[in-house]
């Protein structure tokens, strides 16, 4: 059996937790026969092999034609080139894991017609949301039917507050214009005032892309809300917690000063993954018996010169570079604790599976698969208003209150799914669309 998978991006350009779980599934598929092709959209084109894995990065083009592209039409050099691969390696069964401009609703509907086993995995509530949360005005979890007035205006407020300070009556009064501006003009501006016709276009190619799979993996309980409430066939929903690489837990903890409390917090610099909004409550803290280190990838120049102004002059907080997966349990079991302050819907996050496996507590946001796989001070910390400052900083107060708060969870935390389990259910749906 051949499968080609279709992450978002993959080595060396990106590894976030959809790649890291593609590449471990594709590692682990190969015990039941089943040679995995890894096909990325990147800057270039080009074949080589990583950890055994057959990779194809394809070329897509910076320029961006027109916004029909972006939002659902596809790329046409893109998918030239793409299916010069499908023809040549003649797959069996195609997992797609992601959804962009490359790999679009045009795209799948074309491969459709080749007969070819279809199957996606929702990992993120960028498939479905233009503002990628999921959440209505970036508060509020938005799990019902996506509607073209909702969304358009919802959108039309995120875009804008990247870039103004504005009285909100400005969204609904550039949303009614924006009905009769066509959304094939480019720029900033163009998007705004094309916003509702641009949003009807995109509800409209999310929602033809998902219906073209023959079955869809769902990996959280949110998600499968979501696909329902937007007409998905529950028949095609395949459900199956994301499972991760099972690895030796060594507790290496140095010797440090045990009165210090040690937090860590992990990921991509970026204003969804909310570290400016943990560390704005934190820093009013005024216990001086803890430390944070931030490990990010540092994507956002502009939200890292934000965390850099938060945190200066204050000893207690550390920016750190980014860590290979590779070494991610020897660092955690450094810590006496990691904070995810997510602010979107998350499917994981990868590393909240990854502290469950070394069995170091979370505190997290009360959204998404956080709020699903942690019960408050049973196996971690729930904060229940995660878009709050002062919510963190009374919550991280508690911890540094209670001594033995930690040592409580630590006890409770229980292994997550294994991506060995993972890929025998995986190879069962895999033979089930075969059939």
């Amino acid at each position: 059996m051949k499968v080609i998978h279709i992450p978002y991006s993959f080595h060396p350009e990106n590894f976030g937790g959809t790649e890291i779980y593609v590449k471990e599934l594709a590692i682990s598929l190969k015990k039941y026969n089943v040679t995995s092709i890894v096909l990325f959209p990147g800057k270039r084109n080009s074949i080589f092999y990583y950890k055994g894995i057959k990779v194809y990065e394809i070329e897509i083009p910076e320029k961006i034609i027109n916004l029909n592209e972006l939002y659902g039409a596809g790329n046409k050099i893109f998918t030239q080139n793409f299916f010069n691969v499908i023809l040549k390696e003649k797959p069996d069964i195609i997992h797609i894991h992601s959804y962009t401009r490359a790999i679009s609703s045009e795209l799948v509907k074309n491969l459709k017609k080749q007969n070819i086993k279809l199957i996606f995995t929702y990992h993120t509530p960028t498939v479905g949301c233009l503002n990628g949360t999921l959440l209505f005005m970036g508060r509020k979890m938005c799990l019902g039917n996506i509607r073209t007035e909702k969304c358009s205006f919802c959108f039309l407020y995120g875009l804008l507050s990247r870039y103004f300070k504005f009285p909100i009556f400005v969204v609904p009064l550039i949303q009614f214009y924006s009905f009769i501006f066509p959304f094939t003009l480019k720029g900033k501006v163009s998007t705004a005032l094309s916003i509702y016709s641009l949003t009807n276009f995109y509800i409209k190619k999310f929602k033809e892309f998902l219906n073209y799979f023959d079955k869809i993996v769902v990996q959280c309980k949110w998600s499968v809300r979501f696909l329902i409430s937007n007409n998905i066939d529950s028949k095609k929903l395949f459900y199956l917690e994301q499972g991760i690489k099972r690895s030796e837990i060594k507790n290496n903890k140095s010797e440090r000063n045990n009165s210090l409390i040690k937090f860590g917090m992990f990921g991509r610099l970026h204003p969804v993954k909310g570290f400016d909004i943990v560390l704005k409550g934190m820093k009013k803290i005024k216990n001086q018996n803890f430390i944070v280190d931030i490990f990010g990838i540092y994507e956002d120049s502009n939200y890292l010169r934000k965390i850099q102004k938060i945190i200066e002059d204050d000893k207690r907080f550390k920016l750190k570079k980014n860590i290979p997966n590779e070494k991610i349990y020897k660092i955690l079991k450094e810590y006496d604790a990691i904070i995810i302050p997510s602010q979107l819907l998350e499917t994981g996050p990868l590393i909240l599976l990854e502290c469950m496996n070394a069995k170091v507590p979370v505190i997290g946001s009360n959204l998404g698969g956080i709020a699903e796989r942690i019960k408050n001070t049973e196996n971690g910390i729930i904060v229940d208003n995660p878009f709050s400052p002062v919510s963190w900083q009374e919550t991280i107060e508690r911890v540094l209150n209670e001594k033995e708060l930690l040592k409580k969870i630590k006890e409770n935390i229980k292994s997550p799914y294994y991506i060995d389990f993972n890929s025998k259910k995986i190879y069962e749906l895999y033979n089930k669309v075969l059939i």
